[in-house]
């Protein structure tokens, strides 16, 4: 669903938030899809970086993708700059190394400068984690 009053509404921009310019996004291996507005994609292939101390993948990187599906989705559309203001995850299956997982964000509503967005990670077709964020349209920075 797109937001309400913007269907159709912006151009789609690169995945800016997968950039080169994200480093956080870069060290995780996270890749960013090309979005259209209030849609987002983002995926990792998992590997040793992301392992916690028990040898399993750390929440963190699934919370990151999750995130950065969030970030693109938000920002696709120009001239407006959101950030990720809240989020909230559920875990529901353990994710190992050597596996590729896909999140997908897409707009469920928005409030004047306020979004709120409900995000999908999967594995192949199953359902690992899934989550809710709000993001703020900010004055872009220059």
């Amino acid at each position: 669903m797109t937001p309400a009053g913007d269907a159709g509404a912006g151009a789609a921009r690169p995945a800016a938030p997968c950039s080169d310019a994200d480093l956080y996004a870069k060290h995780l291996g996270i890749v960013g899809s090309p979005a259209s507005p209030g849609r987002g994609r983002a995926e990792v292939s998992l590997d040793g970086r992301h392992l916690n101390a028990a040898g399993r993948v750390h929440g963190g990187a699934v919370f990151s993708l999750a995130d950065a599906a969030i970030a693109l989705a938000a920002n696709a559309a120009a001239p407006e700059v959101a950030v990720v203001t809240a989020s909230h995850i559920q875990f529901l299956e353990a994710v190992m190394p050597g596996e590729h997982l896909v999140a997908a964000a897409e707009c469920e509503f928005r409030r004047g400068r306020r979004s709120g967005y409900i995000v999908r990670v999967t594995r192949a077709d199953e359902l690992v984690a899934v989550g809710h964020g709000e993001t703020m349209d900010i004055a872009h920075a220059t």
